[in-house]
């Protein structure tokens, strides 16, 4: 572990930091530093401050500090995770104050890996793995770090920085429920879980819920190998004990020769999707005979995992989240009746009614003092009736609810906003709270300072409020929710998606859409249980000659008056951010009267709710004949920065050479009769040159025109049903997202 030893200080107190994943995180991740203080020759307290450093050129920048309290005695130490968020992957500083001095600063050493890096963690009890594991795809860009109970984060927000977490014997009951929620929500948005049986098979899967267990493990038997070696092109000789049950979920990849104790043959090898991301079981211990001097077990590996990296791009709209908190009902200018009517009133007041008082008292001289004081009283009306409303404060709270499909796990996200008239300084306890952070548009713009400080519970200062700012910040953490909105009836054709919503939760979900790349259309209102009445989504890629920038949701021309700008903002944030997802699924999403689970925020005066939205992921499944039409699966890059996704599936790419990953269902060889690949346009010869790679032979193969039918699809398909393509740019292109159809067997 990468660690960094600061030396004691005059004040008795040091600091150890230890970033998490040794170190290496992707882009723009958060970051997680594990910090000990000790006491070396006395007691001491105070806290340890992490920030990120912005560059000298962005000028002095008011950002967010996450403090943690201690207080040690001689001799003892403290060591506590502080997690933030790195945007932009600006250095880190660590700062440690004793009895309110500033003892040290240093700052650690951090690698930031680009997107298209494989990312891998392992939880292992052999570190034999590590090697092997290192070796995925020849070792070029794959970074590799062992990890335990106590080192794995527990958020799916800190997990975002890997590709692939590979479980080998590991006793996953060590394992806290929030840990198993984190890790079941970052499946769903894109990772890659890579799970290994064997003789303590039971350990590894017994603890997991259903939903990441593709075989549910009841034994063992002793088997031979043979077929993972015809599985990877490398012989693999020898029997093992490995974990034996029945497929739960997902598709089989390989299947022992023989019988097991049940009378089937145990499976070797499967995988299972869930929601954007995947699960794949391997029956043997990596670390055990035969397999563990075996030449082919990477290139297995490379078979089944090898293309995890690059996972799924999100468009950076942080800002519509930042504008629909500002968007607090009734706090708009008054209607122009209101103003009609108070104009009117102070009118006929200080004219006629003034002037016919005083003329009957037959003081009609008093109109000097008379007028001046009925517009005094008139001015306090009105700011009384402005002011009155909002003295108190406001506490705007929106929320988001991802569902994880099959599964009673969600992770909430609770937006929430602050106006505190007459207050300069707010500090809010924040119990159960997990990740906390600014707003993106928030951190630089309207000078707030704020304090995140770590303990039971956090809490949030802030500085810096005015009369005529609001501060908005997100919370992050997984819940467990009682159902959720499940896809139903499915059939896909190359232009259309149909099929029918459930609603599985306890609660009503009102106006529930479902969208693809391309169309977002509307279902209704479900009560609890309900089913939908069929639906009919279009899902054709187009380009839209010149356009860079946010994706327009459909639908979406001349704004509705009397709809809720907060809804508006908030559908098309997910819809947006989950471009990348709906390659290969859609999205439904609805609204609640309340959330699933309450953010723990205090009210401020007043509380605005009424804008709360649950959505999930759902994958579209392979068709029974065998079937999948082109459209249905849509290419997406590894290098998702250089790549840039800028319509509706429409990339944007400079000149040089850029790959591609598709990801198809689990494909059964046995009903698959042919596989062709389809670039949704004419090759621009002149600027472009488009390859599939041949993963037999690891060749790229030139496709000469916009289809192409592979011979041999086998050969080009990996067993997990993944293909890679490459194109080569001579020049900056748009181009549509690569697509692949499958012709069953008749």
């Amino acid at each position: 572990m990468l660690q960094i030893a600061f030396p004691a200080a005059a004040a008795g107190v040091s600091l150890t930091v230890d970033p998490a994943f040794q170190g290496h995180f992707k882009e723009g991740e958060w970051v997680t530093l594990w910090v000990e203080v000790r006491g070396d020759e006395e007691a001491a307290s105070g806290e340890v401050v992490v920030q990120t450093e912005a560059p000298p050129v962005f000028g002095p920048v008011s950002g967010t500090r996450y403090a943690v309290p201690y207080s040690v005695s001689a001799g003892e130490a403290q060591r506590v995770a502080v997690s933030l968020p790195n945007e932009y992957s600006w250095p880190v500083s660590v700062s440690l104050y004793a009895d309110g001095e500033l003892v040290d600063v240093q700052t650690p050493d951090l690698s930031w890996e680009p997107r298209y890096t494989l990312m891998v963690g392992v939880l292992a009890a052999d570190d034999d793995i590590l090697n092997t594991l290192s070796g995925l795809r020849g070792g070029d860009n794959v970074r590799v770090v062992s990890l335990t109970a106590e080192t794995l984060p527990d958020s799916p927000g800190l997990l975002n920085s890997l590709d692939l977490l590979v479980v080998a014997g590991y006793d996953t009951g060590s394992l806290t429920a929030r840990q198993v929620q984190s890790l079941e929500a970052w499946v769903d948005r894109g990772g890659t879980l890579l799970l290994f049986g064997g003789p303590e098979g039971e350990r590894t899967l017994g603890p997991l819920p259903a939903s990441l267990k593709p075989v549910n493990v009841s034994g063992s038997a002793e088997v031979s190998l043979a077929p993972l070696g015809d599985l990877s092109g490398v012989p693999l000789e020898g029997t093992a004990v490995v974990s034996a049950g029945p497929l739960a979920r997902g598709t089989v990849l390989a299947r022992a020769g023989e019988p097991g104790g049940g009378g089937e043959p145990p499976v070797l090898a499967a995988a299972a999707p869930l929601g954007s991301g995947r699960v794949v079981y391997l029956a043997y211990d990596p670390a055990g005979a035969p397999v563990a001097r075996w030449a082919g077990q990477t290139a297995l590996l490379d078979r089944l995992v090898g293309l995890s990296a690059g996972r799924p791009p999100a468009f950076d709209t942080d800002w519509r989240v930042q504008y629909a908190i500002q968007q607090v009902p009734d706090w708009a200018l008054p209607s122009v009746w209101t103003v009609v009517l108070v104009l009117g009133g102070y009118l006929v007041a200080v004219g006629p009614v003034n002037y016919l008082v005083l003329r009957r008292l037959d003081r009609r001289e008093w109109g000097w003092v008379t007028v001046p004081l009925l517009s005094v009283i008139f001015l306090g009306a009105v700011y009384g009736m402005g002011s009155g409303r909002f003295q108190e404060g406001i506490t705007h709270v929106m929320t988001t609810t991802e569902l994880v499909p099959d599964s009673r796990t969600g992770v909430m996200t609770g937006y929430v906003g602050l106006y505190a008239p007459g207050r300069s300084r707010l500090s809010l306890p924040l119990p159960g709270a997990g990740l906390v952070r600014p707003l993106t548009t928030g951190t630089f713009v309207g000078g707030v300072e704020s304090r995140i400080v770590a303990g039971d519970p956090l809490t949030l200062e802030l500085s810096g409020l005015t009369n005529y700012n609001m501060t908005a910040f997100a919370l992050e953490q997984p819940v467990t929710v009682p159902g959720g909105l499940e896809l139903v009836d499915v059939e896909v054709t190359e232009f259309l998606v149909t099929g029918r919503i459930r609603n599985t939760l306890p609660v009503p979900v009102s106006g529930v859409e479902v969208g693809t790349a391309y169309d977002v259309v509307s279902v209704g209102d479900l009560a609890p249980g309900q089913t939908s009445e069929p639906f009919t989504a279009g899902r054709k890629a187009r380009v839209d000659s010149g356009r860079k920038g946010p994706i327009p949701l459909p639908g979406t021309g001349t704004p509705d008056p009397d709809a809720d700008p907060r809804r508006e903002q908030l559908r098309a944030y997910v819809w947006e951010s989950g471009q990348g997802r709906l390659g290969s699924g859609v999205l439904v999403m609805g609204w609640t009267e309340e959330p699933l689970a309450q953010p723990p925020v205090p009210d401020l005066g007043r509380r605005v709710t009424g804008a709360n939205l649950v959505y999930g992921f759902q994958p579209l499944p392979a068709p029974a004949d065998g079937d999948l039409p082109a459209g249905v699966v849509l290419g997406r890059p590894v290098d998702s920065e250089r790549v840039q996704l800028i319509g509706q599936n429409v990339y944007y790419a400079p000149p040089g050479s850029h790959r591609f990953v598709l990801s198809l269902p689990v494909l059964d060889p046995g009903q698959v009769a042919e596989v062709t690949v389809d670039l949704q346009a004419p090759v621009r010869e002149a600027v472009m040159s488009v390859y599939v790679r041949n993963q037999r032979t690891g060749e790229w193969e030139l496709l000469a025109g916009q289809r192409a039918t592979l011979v041999d699809w086998q050969d080009y398909v990996l067993p997990g049903g993944v293909m890679e393509l490459r194109y080569d740019l001579s020049v900056e292109a748009e181009f549509l997202a690569p697509t692949v159809a499958v012709k069953g067997v008749r």
